[in-house]
């Protein structure tokens, strides 16, 4: 288990740099999307912090890595629905097969989520399957 002043002294360090605009290396966003510290960052993040993490997961320029550390991050503004909709342009807007299983879940936790919306995902699931079974 990390030491809980390394733990919080990362996670305030990378808040700042996520919040200046700084770019993350692959390397880093993969650690820090992993527990406890994604825990850590996700509890840290701010209304403030939303533009810039929906920033990050829009941009052409960032990396999956960074991508899901972002959307780790939006996890306690996903009844927002700003996020609602950004999740579903998410899903609607990416080819990528590991985006739509990470954004898959993020959506299915809305409970008021459309019924045609369920149809979709459970398409791509059962076309998926293998790599949900695997994963």
């Amino acid at each position: 288990m990390m030491n809980s002043a390394i733990q919080k002294y990362l996670v305030m360090h990378a808040l700042k740099d996520i919040r200046r605009g700084q770019p993350l290396e692959d390397e880093l966003a993969e650690a820090l999307n992993l527990y406890p510290l994604v825990d850590s960052l996700t509890a840290a993040a701010t209304a403030e912090d939303i533009s810039r993490l929906v920033g990050m997961c829009r941009s052409a320029a960032t990396t999956a890595s960074v991508w899901s550390l972002a959307l780790s991050m939006l996890r306690n503004f996903d009844t927002r629905p700003e996020i609602k909709a950004f999740l579903l342009e998410e899903w609607t807007r990416t080819e990528e097969n590991n985006k739509r299983m990470v954004l898959a879940w993020r959506i299915l936790d809305d409970g008021q989520l459309v019924r045609q919306v369920h149809v979709q995902i459970y398409g791509f699931v059962k076309a998926n399957i293998e790599r949900f079974v695997v994963d």
